[in-house]
């Protein structure tokens, strides 16, 4: 079963599956690799600024490889599937697991950090524009870390899993979960220098955060929804599956 595809910039596809493998295709559809070594299904693949890619399983692994295809290291370290993964400003990687935690890795695999604190599955993970990080996890809460991996701030609030997180043109931070949204204050560098406090936008149907561009929401089963935050919301049109553009 194919789990997904992503364009590279080079113009080549690249495909996942669950069939424990990558792949590597010409823009007209030719194969050109296929990338083993996984023993579970693949999860996720992403392009990396220096062009090297990087994939990660149910195996609880991620990995690096060259352009080509040609495997370059492994990183083990999480406890349970990682999930997903993302290339960092400087080179770094992150990814994040099942395993309650995400982690922190220098461009050759070599982890460097690891971030503890929440109590269930890491969902996602977004470098913000001063270099810091938020992840979102399945019970309710999201997490702002330093640089580093340093835990700043729990945002609490949310009554289910946080489904969306994104980095408004303001700076601050915005979160979904099946029916609310939750635009949160930004905090200061320390810990110790202020509360990190919520708007709360309740929806009359589910939808996840999408876009930070004006906040775009989208519904599984309703309108499309467009925030102007933290101030109104406002239906733009009927669609039963929708898409953001």
């Amino acid at each position: 079963m194919l789990l997904g595809l992503v364009e590279l910039a080079d113009g080549r596809l690249a495909t996942w599956s669950a069939d424990d493998t990558a792949r590597l295709w010409a823009a007209d559809g030719t194969e050109l690799a296929v990338l083993t070594g996984h023993t579970w299904m693949v999860f996720g693949l992403v392009e990396l600024a220096d062009g090297r890619l990087a994939t990660c399983s149910v195996d609880r692994t991620a990995r690096l490889w060259a352009a080509d295809g040609t495997p370059l290291a492994l990183l083990t370290g999480h406890t349970s599937s990682v999930d997903g993964l993302v290339g960092l400003a400087d080179g770094r990687l992150a990814t994040w697991s099942h395993d309650h935690t995400a982690r922190l890795w220098a461009a050759d695999g070599t982890q460097l950090a690891v971030l503890t604190g929440h109590t269930a599955a890491v969902r996602g993970l977004v470098e913000l524009a001063d270099g810091r990080f938020a992840t979102r996890s399945d019970y309710g809460t999201a997490r702002l870390w330093t640089a580093d991996g340093t835990q700043l701030a729990v945002l609490t609030g949310h009554t289910g899993s946080v489904r969306g997180l994104v980095e408004l043109a303001d700076g601050r931070l915005a979160t979904s979960s099946l029916n609310e949204v939750i635009v949160w204050s930004r905090p200061d560098d320390s810990p110790e220098a202020g509360e990190v406090t919520g708007t709360l936008l309740p929806l009359s149907s589910q939808a996840s955060l999408v876009s930070a561009t004006g906040v775009y929401l989208i519904s599984a089963s309703g309108p499309l929804l467009a925030f102007d935050l933290p101030d109104h919301v406002q239906a733009l049109h009927e669609s039963p599956q929708g898409a953001a553009g």
